[in-house]
Formats: C-alpha cells, sequence, structure tokens
C-alpha cells in the first residue's frame, strides 16, 4: 500500500512542478523594521540558528514552537520576495548574509535531506524534493547520483538549498550588504546582539549525521568542476 501511494504522490508532485513557478523561485529574506534588520536567508548557512537568534531579539515577534521556517512565514516575518525588495526602503538598515563552502553546503543538504530517509528515521512519503525537476532525486540515491543529478540542473532551477550561493546572492537577490563566513558567526552574533540590546546566543539547532572523508572529497571534486560552485570559492573567498 505504501508503495501506490508512494508511486502516485510522485506522478502528482511531477504534475504539479510542470506547472508551478519555481523556476524564478524569488529571494527569501528575513526583515524587523523596528531594529531595522534584513537578513537574506541562505539555507544550509546556519539559517535555523540564525533564525532562532533573530527571534531572541525581537520583542513583537515570539517563537511558538512550531517549525521555525513555517513560523515566521505565518507571522509575516520571513517573506519570499522579488529583487525589487532591496530598494532604497533598506539603505538605513543591518543588512547582511551568511555564506559557506560550497562543498560543505552540497554534503549537509544530502545528510540533512536524504540520508534519514535511508536510515529509516523518517517516513519515505515525506520525502521533501518528489517531484523537483521531474523527479531528479529519490530518496535512496547515493552520493554520487546526487551530484551527478545536480550537474544536469540549470542553475535557474536549482533548490535553494543547493543553488551556487554567488548566484542567488549576487545574481537573483542583488544584494548589497554585509557577507559573514560561517566561521564568522561570532561576529555576526556580537553586530546583532550591539543591535538588539542584548546577548544574542547560538542555539545550535540542527544536527545530521556526520559525512565521512569520501562524501567530503567527492564534493570538493565536484565544486572544482562545475563552474557554477567555483565561483562560490572565489567570489566570497571561501
Amino acid at each position: 500500500m505504501e508503495g501506490f501511494k508512494l508511486k502516485m504522490l510522485r506522478k502528482l508532485k511531477d504534475l504539479i512542478f510542470m506547472f508551478r513557478p519555481e523556476l524564478f523561485e524569488p529571494a527569501e529574506y528575513w526583515e524587523d523594521p523596528e531594529y531595522k534588520v534584513l537578513y537574506l536567508v541562505t539555507s544550509k548557512c546556519a539559517c535555523t540558528t540564525i533564525k532562532h537568534a533573530l527571534y531572541q531579539g525581537s520583542k513583537k515577534m515570539k517563537f511558538e514552537g512550531r517549525d521555525i521556517h513555517r513560523d515566521g512565514k505565518v507571522k509575516g516575518q520571513f517573506r519570499k520576495n522579488s529583487v525589487s525588495s532591496f530598494d532604497k526602503k533598506y539603505d538605513d538598515y543591518f543588512k547582511f548574509t551568511v555564506v559557506r563552502s560550497p562543498s560543505s553546503r552540497l554534503v549537509s543538504t544530502y545528510f540533512n535531506k536524504f540520508v534519514p530517509y535511508q536510515n529509516g528515521k523518517k517516513s519515505i512519503i515525506g520525502f521533501e524534493f518528489y517531484g523537483y525537476h521531474r523527479s531528479a532525486f529519490w530518496p535512496d540515491m547515493n552520493f554520487e547520483e546526487y551530484l551527478d543529478a545536480i550537474s544536469s540542473i540549470d542553475t535557474r532551477w536549482m533548490d535553494r538549498h543547493i543553488v551556487p550561493l554567488d548566484y542567488y546572492i549576487n545574481q537573483k537577490a542583488k544584494f548589497s550588504g554585509r557577507v559573514f563566513k560561517m566561521g564568522e558567526l561570532g561576529k555576526l552574533f556580537d553586530a546583532l546582539s550591539e543591535i538588539y540590546g542584548c546577548q544574542l546566543t547560538n542555539p545550535k539547532i540542527n544536527s545530521s549525521e556526520k559525512p565521512t572523508s569520501a562524501h567530503v572529497s567527492l564534493a570538493d571534486q565536484f565544486v572544482i568542476n562545475d563552474s557554477r560552485f567555483a565561483r562560490d570559492l572565489t567570489e566570497f573567498g571561501l
């Protein structure tokens, strides 16, 4: 029965994918107009941790225990807008985003979005990528198959978890603000703590199984061979 449901779910999501406007999915950002903070969200770059920290600082927006990503969108704090959102209105805002090594992001996405379905920690019916790019991904694909699938996808179609950050930040969002590396989160939290007038802490929310050296090596080689991801290294000094 589960196999039949899974098959029908795939067909349904494939059909939906043909008509949804995911090709040009706009950039996502978090805005706090009271404290004039604007965060361009970059998936798999500590975004869960950062969103929790921003909730700590906000006096009006409180996290009520639901999924942090859905919670903010329900309350209107996290939005997906076109690049026109980054206009003169935000000239006096503290604008920031966070970047991470492209190979580390790709490995993190695989271990967070695929491995839990392979080891039985999550039901495969809930697999996030069903129907994505005409079923380019499936739950039990190995890491090499995952990388091969990514190499065949046009950058404009890429899901937010895997899209090259140079494309996402500079071309899609046309973002002009401070760019912090993952190793500089301490500096970011210090800057935010000063703005909010309280010490923000790093809750370190996400946890996934640790990748092997083989996964890291494959991802490093993939990035070197794919110029779209290699540009992240030179553009952001990663």
